[in-house]
């Protein structure tokens, strides 16, 4: 059994995607942590967790967050003396081999992340965000990946701050990836697919001649989604092509506006979102 741990953050799951993500991961690793973001089901969750091995449960008394949750996912696997976590959200399903096929790269110099290509269980696609840099027919790196479906370095992560709790959800593995390159440490993208992942609701759309994917996320999350790309030009603004992320706000607005539904609380929402992006603070971050 090799000493790799996996952490799933839950918030209502649906339980049998939940198992299903349990059942494809758990024979891969030495444990599997879940830790819980105060959720309505949860009975449901500590019956599922008690049904399998080397199962760990956290319940939070609140919903903190997922840059919360994730830290303490570090934390767990820090204080096990483990190098290496991989990190889950509560929907995904991992192929068989995930894991060894990662750790072919865990020995690589300066390499703080692991990820490989996600397949958006709504559409069927690969999830494409970020170019191709070819260095290898095996991998590229890349300068940004979802947490879900990613090796972590633990130890680099604490190094890069931990997650950024002040951003709650939405770009906190971005804001992690960034931090991560900007402390000389590589991200890495396996050319397999090797999870699939459900990207909110997403279906398949054309803007300015280009695919994008309306993704139907709650009024919310079109509020963090905002607030925390205005936060992160801002954080990284020596490291990240601001326009290119800005360009991705108003893209993100277009889209809810031509597609969605529930457009004027959706757009009141992302216009507050960036309102309070910009008087937004940036600090170091602590865990």
């Amino acid at each position: 059994m090799n000493n790799i741990i996996a952490g799933i953050v839950c918030y209502n799951p649906e339980i049998f995607k939940l198992e299903k993500n349990i059942l494809s991961i758990i024979n891969q690793v030495r444990y599997v942590i879940i830790v819980d973001n105060c959720s309505r089901n949860i009975e449901e969750i500590e019956k599922l967790a008690i049904k399998y091995e080397r199962i760990f449960l956290y319940r939070n008394e609140k919903n903190f967050g997922i840059a919360k949750a994730l830290n303490q996912i570090i934390e767990f696997v820090s204080n096990l003396k483990s190098k290496w976590v991989l990190l889950l959200d509560q929907d995904s399903i991992c192929i068989p081999n995930l894991i060894v096929r990662y750790q072919k790269y865990i020995n690589m110099q300066n390499v703080g992340i692991i990820t490989s290509y996600v397949v958006d269980q709504n559409t069927g696609k690969i999830f494409e965000i970020d170019e191709k840099k070819l260095e290898n027919s095996e991998y590229s790196i890349i300068t940004k990946c979802i947490t879900s479906g990613s090796l972590m370095d633990v130890n680099k992560c604490i190094e890069c701050g931990w997650f950024d709790e002040k951003m709650f959800i939405d770009y906190v593995d971005y804001d992690m990836c960034f931090s991560m390159q900007e402390h000389g440490y590589k991200i890495i993208r396996c050319k397999f697919e090797g999870l699939l992942h459900e990207l909110g609701n997403s279906k398949e759309k054309h803007v300015f001649n280009k695919v994008f994917f309306a993704t139907n996320h709650s009024p919310l999350r079109r509020y963090y989604f905002s607030r925390n790309i205005i936060y992160c030009i801002k954080k990284h603004r020596k490291s990240i092509n601001s326009f290119k992320y800005l360009y991705k706000v108003l893209i993100r607005i277009v889209i809810v506006f031509i597609y969605e539904d529930q457009k004027y609380l959706k757009l009141k929402m992302a216009f507050k979102g960036i309102i309070d992006g910009i008087f937004m603070p940036v600090e170091k971050c602590k865990k």
